[in-house]
């Protein structure tokens, strides 16, 4: 089919339905001049090519003892029609269309196609538009956007459809609006308790360090409490002062240094002068 405008598949019944394929040939017959009486032959043979194996077959059954090529294209489209899609019953149409709801995460738009599909067989006529417009409400699906609808005077579909559809594209900014950054870092909340625990660990090292400063200047404990923690922290000075020195000792003897020990080192046998104070005073 070189020099001719668009490209026409063969026929699948389970990709499109038999009129959406008959219309999309015809827009093809007249995107490329196959139009008129002088053309009906070529649209025939047109047709009969591209249709595909499948359905050629079933209408020389349908149209047997009569070949094909002996009937118009309408002839041969109507033919193929009765048995692709016969016309469907007029009250069950109706019923799907009045039960049609927007399922959930449906948009309104893909809402209001669906209803115009089904609404094709209905046969509602010059009230296809009221019907539309009370099924966007009914259907919708939606407490917000039926308060909305249920709230304007005079509604028709073109209101009734822009108002449901202005409603769902603000329900879907707001939730991009109030999407979490992914650049924010989440604020890490800490229990009560822990908190507490954690003032209280803070005082504590304070007021060690407060008495800490009052003996190291030689001052005396001020209560019992005081002076029962500064013993504890004077034993575990000495405590510390003479690990210290074993382990300085025993590093020594163990790379071979038998000098004397220089005076720095005695300091750390001896025992500090301000302890004896402390110790009189308690």
């Amino acid at each position: 089919m070189a020099g001719l405008l668009g490209k026409i598949e063969q026929y699948d019944p389970e990709v499109e339905e038999w009129p959406q394929y008959v219309e999309r040939l015809e827009h093809f017959f007249k995107a490329n001049g196959i139009v008129g009486e002088a053309n009906a032959d070529k649209r025939r043979s047109t047709f009969l090519t591209v249709v595909g194996p499948a359905p050629y077959k079933l209408l020389r059954s349908l149209l047997a003892p009569t070949r094909p090529d002996e009937k118009t294209f309408e002839q041969l489209a109507a033919t193929l029609a009765s048995h692709y899609s016969p016309a469907p019953s007029e009250v069950v149409q109706r019923f799907k269309f009045n039960t049609r709801t927007r399922s959930t995460g449906e948009s309104v738009a893909a809402f209001v196609a669906e209803l115009r599909r089904l609404a094709e067989f209905c046969n509602y006529g010059d009230k296809l538009n009221e019907m539309l417009r009370d099924r966007i409400v009914c259907g919708v699906n939606n407490e917000a956007i039926q308060r909305k609808l249920l709230a304007e005077r005079d509604l028709t579909y073109d209101r009734a459809f822009a108002i449901a559809q202005g409603s769902e594209l603000a329900d879907r900014n707001m939730r991009e609006i109030r999407k979490p950054q992914s650049n924010s870092l989440p604020i890490k909340q800490e229990p009560v308790h822990k908190i507490q625990a954690r003032g209280q660990r803070a005082k504590s090292q304070h007021r060690r360090s407060q008495l800490r400063r009052k003996t190291l200047l030689g001052r005396p404990p001020a209560t019992d409490v005081e002076a029962r923690t500064t013993s504890k922290m004077i034993a575990d000075f000495e405590d510390n002062f003479v690990d210290v020195a074993e382990r300085k000792d025993t590093l020594r003897e163990s790379v071979g240094n038998r000098r004397k020990q220089p005076k720095e080192s005695r300091r750390w046998q001896e025992k500090p002068k301000w302890t004896t104070r402390i110790h009189s005073m308690l």
